[in-house]
């Protein structure tokens, strides 16, 4: 009798290591996805300002006063920029929005964010990221800065 209930020992003791392993591997997965997103999300949201910034600076670089004596009747491009943005933020792609004095910066995964500029221009257009090209256009006074793929 005292051989079944140390076999029996055996398996029960087997038995509970196999479920703690079980356990600590389920909550060492878990840790590891929650750094994992973590990362992912700070790593996000410094790519977006960073971009935000280059972008901004950019604007306000080409953008520089206009001779008073000056004058457009039809719309000319008075300069451009071409920047070499990532094609992705954090393993996502997105894109930047001009709207009105806004950059708008959204991923695909739902991120945005929002940076204002300080130029009294008229901001439209969009980039998919990569190789985007920034105008600024002049005409019947009236100052437009563009965003796009070239």
């Amino acid at each position: 009798m005292p051989r079944r209930l140390k076999g029996q020992s055996v398996i029960v003791t087997h038995s509970l290591l196999v479920l703690f392993a079980t356990i600590f591997l389920i909550i060492i997965v878990t840790t590891l996805n929650s750094i994992r997103e973590d990362y992912r999300d700070f790593t996000l949201n410094l790519t977006v300002k960073d971009i935000c910034s280059v972008v901004k600076a950019s604007i306000e670089e080409l953008r520089t006063p206009i001779p008073a004596e000056l004058e457009v009747n039809t719309e000319q491009s008075m300069g451009s920029v071409t920047l070499d943005l990532p094609q992705k933020i954090g393993g996502t792609k997105y894109r930047i929005r001009f709207e009105n004095e806004m950059i708008v910066i959204k991923t695909e995964s739902g991120f945005s964010y929002t940076c204002y500029t300080s130029v009294n221009s008229t901001l439209s257009g969009r980039s998919a990221g990569g190789r985007t090209k920034i105008y600024w256009m002049y005409g019947n006074g009236t100052n437009k800065i563009l965003i796009g793929n070239p």
